[in-house]
């Protein structure tokens, strides 16, 4: 590693790392109390690995990785957070990682769908206008329509089936998987956006990494170590 002595203040960073990983709710939080630290090393990694997260890997792989660690509690803080999708078929194998899948127009309507999920398991749906409903769409076969209890494997499939209908075509132009983790997988579209994470080391001192992707897979990352003045 390349070494530097840049001091720095880190109000925002310590504070995100305080919040809670497990609601969604807003969580309110005493004012930071600063702390200030040095750069003390950079590297960027192009081979080999950092934390287990491999080069070249896919996206998919990463975030099982990144998983792990947040289940392990040796990640703080994770800003992965864009779960904005425009192909359908990245939701294929993903549905059993979030809790809610929300299918609306480009811009939000009052007639967005939000699918509560529970392991990729439909368990409830509701529009954003808060109407709760027995299934989406409520005009077609109950066959045909989304419904409560439909498994992952029968949800993918009535949604590539409604996707490619006119009358429902405009909700699948933004489709948003919410998770109560603070990290989710990126968007393709979005996917040259690095992801952010904290690991604390030793004596209060941590790294912030950045993992950068080309093509859905890792191409890069950058590694920079901070210990307290």
């Amino acid at each position: 590693m390349r070494l530097f002595s840049t001091g720095i203040s880190l109000f925002v960073l310590f504070t995100l790392m305080a919040c809670s990983k497990e609601q969604l709710e807003p969580v309110i939080v005493d004012p930071p109390v600063p702390i200030t630290v040095k750069l003390v090393a950079r590297d960027t990694i192009r081979q080999g690995s950092y934390e287990g997260v491999e080069i070249h890997s896919f996206v998919d792989e990463a975030y099982t990785v990144l998983e792990q660690h947040r289940q392990q509690k040796s990640v703080t803080y994770l800003s992965a957070v864009n779960t904005y999708f425009s192909d359908l078929t990245d939701l294929k194998n993903r549905l059993r990682q979030f809790d809610w899948l929300t299918l609306d127009e480009s811009y939000d309507t009052d007639s967005g769908v939000q699918i509560e999920l529970a392991a990729g398991k439909v368990k409830s749906l509701t529009l954003n206008n808060r109407r709760s409903l027995s299934q989406w769409p409520e005009a077609i076969d109950s066959k045909s329509a989304l419904q409560v209890g439909d498994t992952p494997e029968q949800l993918y499939s009535k949604l590539v089936e409604l996707s490619k209908k006119p009358a429902y075509a405009t909700k699948f132009q933004k489709m948003v998987l919410t998770s109560r983790y603070s990290y989710a997988i990126y968007d393709p579209v979005k996917a040259r956006l690095p992801w952010t994470l904290v690991y604390p080391k030793d004596n209060r001192s941590f790294d912030q990494v950045q993992i950068h992707f080309q093509d859905k897979q890792v191409a890069f990352i950058t590694v920079e170590r901070f210990e307290p003045l």
